[in-house]
This record gives structure tokens, sequence and C-alpha cells, in this order.
């Protein structure tokens, strides 16, 4: 038997599969996120019904918080009724698809016994922002013979309507119990139950072994420990995260024309790697689409299934972002039909940090949240670093070369005596009084070779990201208003600098992403005279870059009515 996996956290481990590349991302392969709240006692999913505004946040310890936009409240509270410990407490929450009209939820908690328990909710006939706690419908107890593996999620599908609930193999370590393998027991299973007429439950005639080979509401085995699993919003795939043993964390996958009956392997297979092959069948068996060992240095293993986006954000649409309890994220994106590549990837929090990933979540729009278990911190994915731009960190491999940036504190255009050489280049310097005031600091970082777009990285103290795109060819200016940093075009085309980020500050506030022209962004604070910011340029489209540093100068309160300019320079 191998010792159990120590981890701090109700949460199932994720593997990837042999098919998938594990990946290093680009250093400038960043993503961002915005806290929304700190104030969480461990957090580990955030859901919302269809069309709701609200985004409801399951508290381990046996709340159901509402985040309204501006503060939390308390939707439900079960802490007298659920136990507590390493992964034992309230777990799930799934919205019934018609909620607006019905007001009926479910929830996946272990009760003061230990068993797993799955039961229905309405919310108050008077208030939408409370539960009602009397309303409890026990639909099913599964007895547990072990406080871990409980499993804990369940959703509904966007196919078929019909509910789906994760169980864990009954815990300790190695599965003493060989339930994994056993689709006659729930336990170490995906269910798959109607809801739909109340009270009670029915069973799918389409679950895979209604007639016979093991039990009727499995739909689908071969877990040890799938804590979190998605539904794709747009497609009805299924996305399993399974917590492994010591070696190996997985992610499964289930195509939406599935008929159910998978073995995902458990315990004969941990991921891809052989764990128990006495007695074992040869073939049978859906190994992992994504999978990771236990090599990260991290100071536990656990993974946590996470959500493909399908939200609002540009550019993210499709990637899956998984992760770690340990801390480690991922994404991974689908190379060809069913093959998926992982990268491990950073998120920088404008405020805060994603430490403990103790669960994912999405709001009714698609938007992504990472919760942090141990800070009780929610934050949400946005765009403005992945791919091409600047990266959440100082880049090392940029080089200081010669490129020059212009920012001028006037409403003038100023004569330029550093434009020289055949290439485009940018200057940066900080102008003070007007026209004929003597520029306070300067830097130079080269001649990039431009390709369709320029993106410059300002950093302050690892504080400030603020990010200039400028495509090739654009000789307009971009002018900064007294109340706060507005850009406009005076030209007619749409050419020029299209999106800035600003992200952070001094006080660790605000951040725009602005793609229009004529926009306002407020900027929280001038740099600190003395100040060492960093400067990285890039070349969207390559890895190319180039970096260099300068002080930042003595700015006084009314150095902001001046202008702030940005020109790109070319002969």
């Amino acid at each position: 038997m191998r010792p159990r996996l120590r981890i701090k956290l109700l949460l199932p481990l994720l593997c990837l599969a042999p098919a998938l590349l594990l990946a290093s991302v680009p250093a400038w392969a960043q993503f961002s996120a915005v806290r929304v709240t700190d104030q969480l006692t461990r957090p580990v999913l955030a859901t919302a019904p269809a069309g709701d505004p609200r985004i409801f946040v399951v508290e381990q310890g046996g709340r159901i918080r509402i985040w309204d936009g501006v503060g939390l409240s308390t939707f439900l509270d079960l802490s007298l009724l659920v136990s507590g410990g390493n992964e034992q407490g309230l777990l799930g929450l799934a919205f019934a698809p018609d909620y607006a009209s019905s007001g009926l939820f479910y929830v996946h908690y272990t009760d003061l016994a230990g068993d797993s328990v799955i039961s229905r909710f309405e919310v108050s006939g008077g208030d939408p922002d409370l539960a009602d706690p009397l309303s409890e419908e026990m639909l099913l107890v599964v007895p547990q013979p072990f406080a871990n593996h409980n499993a804990g999620h369940l959703a509904f599908s966007p196919l078929d309507g019909f509910l789906y609930i994760a169980m864990g193999d009954g815990g300790l370590g190695g599965d003493p119990g060989e339930n994994g393998q056993d689709p006659s027991t729930l336990l170490g299973s995906m269910l798959r139950i109607d809801v739909s007429s109340a009270p009670g439950f029915t069973i799918p005639a389409s679950n895979p072994f209604v007639g016979g080979g093991g039990d009727p509401l499995v739909w689908s085995y071969g877990f040890r420990n799938p804590y979190r699993f998605s539904f794709d919003r747009s497609t009805g795939d299924l996305w399993i995260g399974d917590v492994g043993q010591g070696t190996i964390e997985e992610i499964d996958f289930q195509p939406a024309s599935s008929t159910g009956g998978e073995n995902y392997g458990w315990d004969c297979w941990e991921g891809s790697v052989l764990f128990e092959p006495a007695g074992c069948p040869p073939t049978g068996f859906v190994f992992p689409v994504m999978e990771y060992a236990h090599t990260l240095g991290l100071p536990f293993y656990a993974v946590i299934g996470g959500y493909r986006y399908r939200g609002p954000e540009p550019g993210l649409d499709g990637i899956y972002f998984f992760g770690d309890n340990g801390g480690a994220l991922f994404t991974g994106v689908e190379v060809a039909p069913g093959v998926f590549t992982q990268q491990t990837v950073s998120v920088s929090a404008d405020v805060g940090s994603i430490d403990n990933v103790g669960g994912f979540g999405e709001d009714s729009a698609g938007n992504l949240y990472f919760l942090d278990l141990f800070d009780g911190e929610m934050f949400r994915l946005v765009a403005g670093a992945s791919g091409a731009g600047c990266p959440a960190v100082e880049d090392s491999m940029c080089r200081e070369d010669a490129l020059s940036i212009a920012v001028l504190k006037d409403r003038e255009a100023p004569t330029d005596p550093m434009t020289t050489g055949p290439k485009a280049r940018l200057t940066f310097r900080w102008v003070r009084g007007g026209t004929q005031g003597t520029p306070v600091s300067q830097s130079d970082f080269g001649n990039p070779v431009l390709a369709d777009d320029i993106d410059l990285c300002f950093y302050r103290d690892s504080l400030l990201d603020f990010s200039l795109r400028a495509p090739g060819g654009s000789a307009a200016w971009k002018e900064l208003g007294t109340k706060g940093y507005r850009y406009s075009d005076p030209s007619t085309s749409s050419d020029g600098i299209r999106m800035v980020v600003l992200s952070g500050g001094a006080a660790g506030r605000a951040r725009v992403v602005v793609s229009a022209k004529g926009s306002a962004i407020p900027l929280p604070a001038f740099p600190v005279a003395g100040t060492s910011w960093s400067f990285q340029v890039r070349s969207s489209g390559s890895s190319q870059c180039w970096a260099g540093s300068f002080t930042a100068p003595d700015l006084k309160a009314n150095d902001a009515k001046g202008i702030f300019r940005a020109k790109r320079q070319g002969p």
C-alpha cells in the first residue's frame, strides 16, 4: 500500500495523459487577475445561476456566500451539519437549470458522521439572497469508510440536463477497498441522476449500467478523487481533475458524444503510470489528456480541475485553466481534436497573490475565478498579458540595447533630436516645464525590428505594469488629460496606440484595459522621486525584446497639468 498523500484541503488530484505535451510557456505568456474580495474563509468553489449577476461562493466550513459586486452576505449556513477536517466539509453547489423559476439548488457535503450527502434546497420565498435552511431534501447518502477522498463536485450537463456527482474511492491510500475498479459501488465513480421531477430523483434510462454490470447510478468509474470537474458550456465536453496518489496528477476528458461507462484507470493506473497491475485487464482504460508528475517542488500536490474558458475576455476562448493546491497554475490548449498541450503559467494579481488554489469558478457570463484557499481571496481572470504583450514580471532574457521611447509632459509636439539612423525608433523622456522644459530623465532601449505591434512595459518596484501597444506605421499622438491618463487620437484613422493596460500602482490599485481612443485611465500616484523604473519593449510578432531602466524624476503636483505624450517615430 502506498503512503497517504498529505494535503491541507479537500481537493482531488489530477494527472495528464501521455498524449499531452508537457510544455514550458514562454516568459512573456502570462495572465493577469483582479482580486474581487479577500473576506472569504476557505473558499473552494464559485458559481452562479444562469443569467444571475451574483456570484455564489462555497466555503469549506459550511457557508454559501453571495458576492453582489459590492460586498458579501450569507445565502445558506450548514456549518452545524457538516464535518470539518482535511478533505471534508461543504464541497459542492449546483443550481437547477430552471433556478430562476424553481428556486432549487443542490449541495454536496460530508455530514457529522463523515458520510457524503447530496441534498436539494430551495431559496426563501421572501428574499432571493437567502435560502430556506428547513427546505433540505436528502437525495443520496453515500457511506464513507475513511475521512479523505470524498470528491465533492456536482454539476448539471448543458446537454442532457442531468445532475453529475463526483465520488472519491473511499479514502486512506492506494484504494484498499478496490473501489476504483468496481462499477458496482458508488465510490470512485461519476454518478448521473435525473432531478427534474421532485421530490426524489430518477435514474436515467440511458445510464450505462442500467441493464447490469454495475450500479445503475454510475456513469463512469476508475477515479481516485475527482474533486473538481466541469462541463464546457459551449460543447458539453466534460473535464475532470482526478487527484493522484504520490506520483502523478491528471486531467481526464470525456467528449460530449460519450454514452458513459468509461474506466479511467485507478487503481490499476495512476495517470499513465502503472500503479497496481495485479489482476488488471491489459486494455479498456481511458488515459488522461494531461498529467504532471510530483517533481515541481511544491509543498504538496493535489490537482484542482478548472474550466475551459468561454467568457468575455478577448483571446482566452477555448483555453482550459486548472491548478494544483500547492500553488502551480496550468493551461491546456487543444492542438488537434482531443489532443491538448499543457503549459505551466503565471497569473499576476493586481492585489494579493494566488498561493494555494482551493478551487475555480464561473459566473453566469463565463468569467473565470481563482479561489485562494488559505488567504480567503477570490480573483477574476482578465486578458492583457497572454501570448504577446507585457509579462507580469520583468523578463530577464530581454537584452539591454538602444531603443528610445518619447514620453513628454507637454501639449506641444517636441523637437526630438534623438531620431537618428535608418530604422524606426522610439524615445522615452520625462519633460518638465512645457515645450522648452528640460528633460529630467531618459531611457535608451535600442532599435527593435518592428513587427505589427510594439509593447512597451513599465515596471516600478514590481507594482506598476503599464503597456502601450503601437502598431507599426503610426505617427499618431496620444494625450493625457488633467484628470488622469486620457488618450486620444487626433487622426481620423484607428491607427496608433490601440491598447493601454494599467495595473497595480503605488497602492496596488486600478487595472484598466483600453482598446478604443478617448478613454480615461486614473493613475493612483505619480512615481516617487528616485524610484527605479524599468522598461521593456517587445515585438508582439516574436519573442524579441529590449530592456532598460532609469530613475524616476521629482514630479510635482502641478506637473500633472501637463500632457503625457507618446509618439512612435519612424523614417
